[in-house]
């Protein structure tokens, strides 16, 4: 604490003007930390299909904006899932290339895509799931749901907003992948959608399973999203929803089906 009136003898001078410049007023220089979300909300049952986490409400600050979230396809029990998660969890970001980047520089995931059911509206912005400052203090239930998939006819996958009780629902989007370069189509993970062509089949090494309608495995990662007072990006340490020591909570989709 700052205390004024305090006499400093001549002889510690030089150490205080030495340690000057890590000082802002009378406290040390401080930077602005993102909450990731607690691995203790975070859910999965491969078997019905879903991936489910909770807002941390620790994340009161202006800068902190809301969730960015992120996917991979696999071929499933591929090595690659728990090594990319272990070299990337607990790693701070400066920006996405850690996970976005190509070979060499990242690890080809990609930014996931929605589309508002109430309106169709298609939502690319950054953060996708936007946390207003009144909403920053309620623990929102957020539930990545491919049970769509097991009906009849088969429905596209979507990501439900719930209040805290994790059944009323806010808002429901339909799960867009990364859109063709040519067209800026709305492929969902609907499984006949999956051309061998597409951007994340090709940066993700699966076109030989889309080619053979085999199964893909799916992981996703999110990361808390803000912007500083100079309007550049800030990450929160990515969480896997995949919690697993296997592969077992891996969600899958059946191409042939």
């Amino acid at each position: 604490m700052c205390r004024k009136g305090t006499s400093v003898p001549p002889v510690r001078w030089g150490m205080i003007l030495l340690g000057a410049g890590l000082l802002i007023g009378c406290g040390l220089e401080t930077y602005t930390y993102l909450y990731p979300i607690s691995t203790d909300t975070v859910f999965s049952d491969p078997t019905v299909g879903y991936y489910q986490f909770t807002h941390n409400t620790d994340n009161d600050l202006d800068e902190f904006l809301g969730y960015e979230i992120f996917y991979k396809l696999y071929t499933p029990d591929s090595n690659e899932i728990l090594n990319d998660r272990s070299s990337l969890e607990n790693t701070y970001l400066a920006t996405e290339s850690p996970l976005t980047g190509s070979a060499g520089t990242g690890k080809n995931f990609s930014r996931l895509r929605l589309k508002k059911a109430s309106d169709n509206s298609v939502i690319d912005n950054k953060p996708l799931l936007v946390i207003s400052r009144e909403q920053r203090g309620t623990p929102w239930v957020f539930k990545i749901d491919f049970s769509p998939l097991l009906k009849t006819p088969k429905e596209a996958p979507v990501l439900i907003w719930y209040q805290p009780d994790g059944t009323t629902e806010v808002a429901r989007f339909t799960l867009l992948r990364r859109s063709r370069i040519e067209a800026k189509a709305e492929e969902t993970f609907l499984p006949d959608q999956f051309l061998d062509t597409d951007p994340d089949v090709t940066a993700m090494n699966v076109k030989s399973i889309v080619q053979s309608r085999g199964k893909l495995a799916i992981v996703f990662a999110v990361a808390a999203f803000g912007r500083k007072l100079d309007t550049n990006p800030l990450y929160s340490n990515i969480v896997f929803l995949n919690r697993g020591s296997s592969t077992d909570d891996v969600l899958t989709i059946d191409l042939s089906q």
